[in-house]
C-alpha cells in the first residue's frame, strides 16, 4: 500500500475516499477534503490478497 499527500489534513474535516480498479487488478484510490473540496491524497495503490 503507498499513497502521496497532496495537501494538509486538519483535524476535523471529513475525508471522501474514491477507489477504483487499476493495472493487473491493483486497487487505486484518492481522498479528497469535502470542505475544501481539493485532493489531499493521491496516487493511492493497495494490493489486496483474497485470502
Amino acid at each position: 500500500m503507498g499513497a502521496r499527500f497532496t495537501r494538509p489534513v486538519y483535524p476535523g474535516e471529513t475525508l471522501r475516499t474514491q477507489r477504483w480498479t487499476g493495472e493487473a487488478g491493483a486497487l487505486q484510490f484518492r481522498c479528497i477534503s469535502v470542505e475544501r473540496n481539493r485532493v489531499v491524497l493521491d496516487r493511492g495503490a493497495a494490493q489486496v490478497s483474497a485470502n
